[in-house]
């Protein structure tokens, strides 16, 4: 499995590379098998991102640009006896520009604010987002001066807090704040000694919100 995520009914949901979502319920421990994410014709290393949205729907997320689709998950109607339907919201191509070939994932985490899911980009050239009710694709590409974005393997996740996405670095040499009403970008200062810098080993890979507004400690 690639990741993992919790619905509005405390259900667990496994998600995997390719083939079939499991849906766990830890009240029983019982464990149903839900539609697989068909049809990208990637083998088994198809998707890798998977964002819940807080109230109904479960988005997939494809690793690579040569399949240009999200599978959204209803997990409302996961108790139907063929599982949790899904259906296809297409990704445009000039929202899947790749700077280092297509063999790398275009985006690693992502995080929804309330109206919109915010992917974090690995190896595209952009913050992309989906707006749920509309279904509506936008990439923001206004980085901030001297921004290394075209080095690609750039971000590793990301946090929706306070009216900003937080994209975590991966060999990117900042923190990245994008402000979720506008797009604008900010990078945050590192603190002093913090292990960072593009050419270094990748120090932080996962981030989870917490009652305060800090990414270091």
């Amino acid at each position: 499995f690639a990741s993992a995520n919790v619905d509005a009914l405390g259900f667990v949901w496994m998600m995997p590379w390719a083939g079939y979502p499991i849906r766990i319920d830890p009240r029983t421990d019982a464990v149903a098998r839900m539609p697989a994410s068909a049809g990208s014709g990637e083998g088994d290393a198809a998707f890798q991102t998977s964002v819940f949205d807080g109230t109904r729907y479960l988005y997939h997320v494809p690793r690579k640009p040569s399949y240009g689709y999200i599978h959204r998950y209803d997990t409302s109607l996961a108790h139907l006896s063929g599982g949790a339907p899904y259906t296809r919201i297409a990704i445009p191509t000039a929202h899947r520009k790749s700077v280092r070939g297509d063999a790398a994932p275009m985006f690693v985490g992502g995080c929804y604010d309330g109206r919109r899911m915010w992917l974090a980009p690995y190896n595209v050239d952009g913050v992309t987002r989906l707006t749920a009710e509309s279904r509506i694709i936008a990439t923001y590409r206004e980085w901030p001066a001297g921004f290394p974005i075209a080095h690609g393997r750039s971000f590793f996740g990301a946090v929706c807090y306070g009216g900003h996405a937080w994209l975590l670095p991966y060999h990117a040499p900042n923190v990245v704040r994008v402000d979720v009403a506008s797009g604008e970008m900010k990078l945050i200062p590192w603190a002093s000694g913090a292990p960072l810098e593009w050419a270094a080993p990748e120090p932080y890979d996962g981030a989870a919100p917490s009652d305060e507004p800090a990414l270091v400690r």
